[in-house]
């Protein structure tokens, strides 16, 4: 493989939409040879479409990734992470965002050529899970096969990268999905504002120079979120231990004597030492050293980013109680000799962790390595053919973690004002269809809005992040054909199992041409039926800014541009719970 020819491929696309509308890249010793357009619409099934499709196939022929590439896959082990699926017959990207990295050669490519591309059945989720499609829907490549070699050549490159050994280029790709909510006014690709808003939390007041603004800084700057949460994951085992064998030379007698080096060290000196060894398991070990060295690395890079999100971090229900920093100060103090350099520790760490309790350890490894072996700024050795990592977020999930801490904040100020109004979170307190005197089925509502006096239910709320909200919100389709269906009949299931009068979803929507027209109430308060007279379903938008290429628009002027936008959905929100409470 070292006379092949490598070609970097950067594809740039964005949650929740079709691939054939993903930006391409193709880069050759650092100069770009190709450039694609972004969001051409006119354009059905080109030739870099199916570079895509190939190269996503290659990686995934059924959209499901392992578990470990998804930071917050925790929070519902249960659903199959999905990088794309079929909708409308169409590829779509998922809900999840992140970078993948991942080397093909253009043989591997051409073999994913006329794979059929089935979606994936949503069998396996829970009933609350937000997935890009609920059918099972099966569709054949559109791509007609190829009557020759030189044919098959022209699907994945045009004239300016073909040559007579095409067989042996390597495709280093890096696949880099935002959120469709991280572009401008033109819906092209913009800094990642709003995700990193969602990672944040507001927990860490961010400044413009921290938000990743090229291909290369994302991979880094998600290392932190990645290294955090699997850190959380593996010291929930407790501090990893190893076996050591340590050689001494004091009057602290342990282990057996070493005669030879005795001699050595204190033959006729009156010094009362002996020289001896053991083995002992412990904390000294050149594991939890790595740990410290990519700590130290992250922490030297993104000063008040990991002071913000990593040390005053002590998590939460979800992650356990745990303060991540002071775990950090016991290593310190443990490591004996912490002040070997970053290559002697990598080179202690090469193998994997062998013992299956600490498994976690095991994937904490590996992305030490690539910390310290500064992966997130570099692209990989493209003779690594087999090797693929990345770092996704499921940004439902995201999202619905970020308007709990903004419920968090809208409940205290309405306790402020006396209004005895309480909600749960996630609750799982409530069953369905009663089987033999036993309720069988599970339902998990995101928000339940309850009466502090009576503890009684009164309204539900479920965060949704599917685009096809936006399009009912503004008149564009109906449930079925923005497959979001399921979310409302989940939401009416929740509502009769928790007997409250009201339910609804909250969503991120675009900047909306007319805001007010928007938030009309006619808008947002939508009678179930007919016959259901008292039970009303609310759709509530919370618009997302676009973000300026330009350099006057930092984030700082962004955010405070959400952050109005997100108070005028909090206060209908808290205007409608103090109606719905009476």
């Amino acid at each position: 493989m070292s006379n092949s020819r490598i070609i970097d491929v950067v594809i740039k696309g964005q949650d929740f939409t079709k691939i054939s509308e993903a930006q391409v890249i193709f880069r050759e010793n650092g100069s770009i040879i190709n450039e694609i357009g972004i969001f051409n619409n006119e354009k059905k099934e080109n030739e870099d479409n199916v570079f895509i499709r190939c190269a996503l196939l290659s990686f995934s022929k059924d959209g499901k990734i392992p578990n470990n590439f998804v930071v917050n896959s925790q929070n519902n082990k249960n659903r199959p992470n999905i990088l794309w699926n079929i909708f409308d017959k169409k590829m779509l990207f998922n809900g999840l965002v992140g970078v993948i990295k991942f080397s093909k050669t253009y043989k591997e490519l051409l073999k994913t050529k006329n794979i059929e591309v089935v979606a994936v059945s949503n069998s396996e989720d829970e009933p609350d899970v937000d997935t890009t499609n609920d059918y099972n829907e099966t569709i054949s490549n559109n791509v007609e096969e190829a009557d020759s070699n030189e044919q098959s050549k022209d699907i994945f490159i045009n004239n300016d990268i073909q040559d007579n050994d095409i067989d042996d280029v390597i495709f280093n790709i890096t696949l880099q999905i935002q959120s469709r909510f991280d572009v401008d006014n033109e819906l092209k690709l913009a800094k990642p504002y709003f995700l990193s808003t969602m990672l944040l939390k507001d927990k860490v007041p961010l400044l413009n120079d921290y938000v990743p603004s090229n291909d290369e800084e994302m991979y880094d700057y998600l290392l932190i979120f990645w290294f955090r949460d699997y850190f959380v994951s593996a010291t929930r085992k407790g501090l990893y231990r190893t076996y050591r064998r340590f050689e001494k030379n004091d009057d602290r007698l342990r282990g057996s004597i070493d005669v030879a080096r005795h001699i050595k060290l204190n033959a006729g000196k009156d010094n009362g030492k002996i020289t001896y060894s053991y083995r002992e398991n412990t904390i000294d070990n050149f594991m939890n050293c790595l740990i410290v060295k990519a700590y130290d690395c992250l922490k030297t890079k993104y000063y008040d980013l990991m002071t913000e999100s990593f040390d005053s971090f002590n998590g939460n229900e979800e992650y356990g109680y745990i303060d991540l920093k002071k775990i950090i100060d016991t290593i310190k103090d443990q490591l004996t000799n912490s002040d070997y350099n970053d290559m002697y520790v990598l080179s202690k760490n090469i193998r994997p962790i062998a013992s299956p309790f600490y498994s976690e350890y095991e994937e904490l490894r590996k992305i030490c390595i690539k910390i310290l072996r500064n992966e997130g700024i570099t692209f990989f050795d493209a003779t690594q053919e087999d090797e693929i990592y990345g770092i996704l977020f499921y940004m439902p999930d995201l999202w619905e973690q970020y308007l709990e801490g903004e419920f968090i904040k809208l409940i205290n100020n309405l306790h402020n004002d006396d209004i005895k109004i309480d909600f749960k979170s996630q609750d799982k307190s409530k069953s369905c269809f009663e089987y033999n005197n036993k309720y069988i089925q599970q339902t998990i509502p995101d928000y339940v809005f309850f009466n502090t006096d009576n503890e009684r239910d009164f309204m539900i709320l479920d965060a949704k992040f599917k685009p096809g909200w936006g399009k009912v919100l503004k008149s564009e389709g109906n449930l079925q054909t923005n497959n979001i269906l399921h979310d409302f009949d989940k939401c009416i299931r929740d509502m009769v199992i928790h007997n409250c009068n009201a339910t609804g979803t909250i969503f991120p929507i675009n900047e909306y041409k007319d805001e007010g027209e928007l938030f009309e109430m006619n808008y947002i308060k939508h009678l179930i039926s007919d016959a259901a007279t008292g039970k009303v379903f609310y759709t509530i938008p919370i618009i997302v800014p676009f973000i300026s290429n330009d350099n006057e628009t930092n984030y700082e002027n962004w955010k405070r541009d959400f952050d109005d936008k997100l108070n005028i959905g909090l206060e209908i929100i808290s205007k409608l719970l103090q109606d719905e409470n009476r």
